[in-house]
């Protein structure tokens, strides 16, 4: 996103001081980008750099500029944002990634299963999940799970922010890096203050030197008092170990001390053992996996390893299309 988001930026001519030779540079490596692939442009920068040279080039109110650009970049589509306006994206955004759409039956409780034996709806959420946490800024997890069932997903982007609706319970997505939403206050005359986001690099070390701030706030209660399944990340940020160094440290009986997994990408070579050493030392055991499309069976067999669950519950789930959209 940050390569797009700076072309757009270069784009609207808000970077009248910035050094011509470094814009056609970033331009470039959103060439290469396109072209070759991520692995290519990491090489050679940084995202969180990239936000910092936007930062800094904006004229006049830089944030207020970079969450307008952020949004318009994340939410590109017309026909993106008029879907997304209602709260939901297209069916063929999860119908065509297996990983979100297993993601989203993970979360839902079938009615009459015991997971949701009394509920008056057909979908509840799973109460096995006690939350989620996400470093992304857009709503697809929670839009695709409205599209699918219904609202039962609260993004959470900032302290205060209401984390449940009256009389029902929703799984909140904790988005630790900030959330920007597609759609403004039910009140528009309202003034909103926007979640704070955690997008450049100087935004991190300014988090990290933060503990009290809403990002290392929710982290570490998340990891010391909740199992947790970590999906799609290489665990190498360095601020998701801060989290579960602290959590851990801070974790009065390490008997007790909640165990962590995550589902990776094996690379069949000794290395493999290193990794795992090295993040077993942060109490997080590895799901290894030969390829992505494994991550569903993964969450059926956890899925299905409560009590009394039929497995044809998460086959049934799979079918559920939502009607009226």
């Amino acid at each position: 996103m940050s390569l797009r988001l700076a072309k757009r930026a270069s784009d609207k001519k808000l970077f009248p001081d910035a050094p011509p030779d470094a814009v056609t540079f970033l331009e470039e490596q959103l060439e290469c980008l396109e072209r070759e692939g991520p692995e290519k442009v990491a090489a050679l920068i940084q995202p969180e750099e990239v936000m910092l040279f936007v930062k800094t080039y904006l004229p006049g109110d830089g944030a207020t500029t970079l969450q307008n650009l952020a949004k318009e970049t994340l939410y590109d589509e017309g026909k993106t944002v008029k879907i997304a306006a209602r709260r939901l994206v297209s069916r063929q955004t999860y119908r065509g990634n297996a990983t979100l759409d297993s993601i989203i039956r993970f979360c839902a409780a079938l009615r009459g299963s015991v997971l949701a034996p009394t509920s008056k709806y057909k979908i509840q959420p799973n109460p096995k999940v006690h939350a989620i946490l996400t470093t992304n800024y857009d709503n697809l997890l929670e839009a695709a799970f409205s599209t699918k069932f219904r609202y039962l997903l609260k993004p959470v982007g900032r302290t205060g922010s209401r984390e449940s609706r009256t009389g029902q319970r929703l799984i909140p997505v904790y988005h630790i890096h900030g959330y920007i939403s597609v759609f403004p206050p039910r009140d528009a005359t309202k003034k909103q203050k926007p979640s704070e986001l955690v997008i450049a690099e100087d935004d991190y070390f300014r988090t990290f030197y933060n503990p009290h701030g809403f990002t290392d706030s929710i982290a570490t209660r998340f990891f010391r008092q909740r199992s947790c399944l970590f999906i799609g990340s290489a665990m190498t940020d360095m601020n998701l170990r801060r989290f579960l160094f602290y959590a851990r440290r801070e974790h009065t009986d390490p008997d007790t001390m909640p165990r962590h997994f995550a589902i990776m990408k094996t690379t069949t070579d000794p290395r493999d053992d290193f990794i795992a050493s090295v993040l077993g030392a942060y109490g997080v055991d590895i799901i290894w996996i030969d390829d992505f499309v494994e991550i569903d069976e993964v969450l059926k067999e956890v899925y299905t390893s409560v009590e009394g669950i039929d497995p044809a519950d998460w086959e049934a789930l799979r079918k559920i299309e939502r009607s009226g959209y």
